[in-house]
């Protein structure tokens, strides 16, 4: 039985297997405080700061998702650059963490609306311009609260320098709130510069496969723009269920290791090679293959 919110912070922070529900429900529904504020602050800002993390002695792996949970309470001003951090501090990447980011990505712009659309917006053109590999491609989640009457001059500078995810910022393209009335002007500039892009591709001796991608993305794009008309055409925003359903439908991941048994070397048999969700893409892009070949 939980007896204070500082008895469910130390089991958050020293839970080595399994789920602690009854500790981060007990949490989640407590009045919202300073103290638990603090400590969501402090876990998403060091989620993947190994110098911090080590000095807290046997902390819990997952301590940053459990907090990033309780973030759903705290959704202020405070939260923008914890959340942008989970994006753009590190190349690792922590399938559930990176998706519990993107519902806090959703609630901070429907709750704070300009303020965090032109913090991730910013962060968006950083990471672009100094040729970022991080996993920034989340923030792209927020083009779908983007109006384009106030973002026209950032809409495009996104489009002048090659970014690293090119392919996934062009499949997000058309999420924004594009009117064909009222946005032609703009939407003829996008498509000048996504001529521009594809003219480059084409024009190089050797595509390889990543180029091919590119090229693909660029006629999608300009195909969907053509035709996207808000708010004709709904984007569903990124909605997920009950934190608690949620967590007992991926309970399979925070399971104990089983023992490996020891096989006899003639019983053993070779699986066949298979390429991890999260290993480096076997077509050289330097991605991680579920965000390239995969995806195809």
């Amino acid at each position: 039985m939980i007896r204070s919110n500082a008895h469910a912070f130390e089991i958050l922070e020293k839970s080595q297997h399994g789920i602690p529900y009854e500790a981060i429900r007990y949490l989640y529904y407590q009045p919202a405080g300073d103290d638990i504020r603090d400590k969501v602050i402090y876990w998403l800002e060091n989620a993947y700061n190994e110098k911090v993390l080590n000095e807290q002695k046997n902390h819990a792996p997952n301590a940053p998702l459990w907090y990033a949970i309780l973030a759903e309470n705290y959704i202020t001003e405070d939260l923008l650059d914890p959340v942008m951090n989970l994006f753009s501090t590190t190349e690792e990447d922590w399938d559930l963490l990176n998706e519990q980011g993107v519902v806090l990505l959703n609630l901070l712009c429907k709750k704070l609306g300009d303020t965090a659309i032109t913090a991730f917006f910013n962060k968006i053109l950083e990471q672009i311009k100094v040729d970022s590999k991080f996993p920034y491609l989340y923030l792209f989640e927020s083009f779908k609260f983007i109006n384009p009457d106030k973002y026209s001059d950032k809409i495009l500078a996104l489009l002048d320098t090659k970014s690293h995810w090119l392919v996934e910022l062009l499949g997000h393209f058309p999420w924004m709130q594009f009117s064909q009335k009222k946005h032609s002007e703009l939407l003829a500039k996008i498509y000048e510069k996504l001529e521009l892009i594809r003219l480059e591709y084409e024009m190089m001796e050797t595509l390889d496969h990543i180029d091919r991608k590119i090229l693909r993305g660029i006629i999608i794009c300009q195909d969907s723009l053509s035709k996207f008309d808000y708010p004709k055409v709904k984007i569903k925003h990124h909605e997920r269920e009950d934190w608690e359903a949620y967590l007992r439908s991926q309970e399979n991941l925070f399971e104990q290791p089983e023992e490996p048994t020891k096989t006899p070397p003639s019983s053993i048999k070779r699986p066949a090679k298979k390429i991890g969700r999260n290993a480096p893409c076997p077509c050289g892009s330097e991605k991680k293959y579920k965000h390239c070949c995969l995806k195809i």
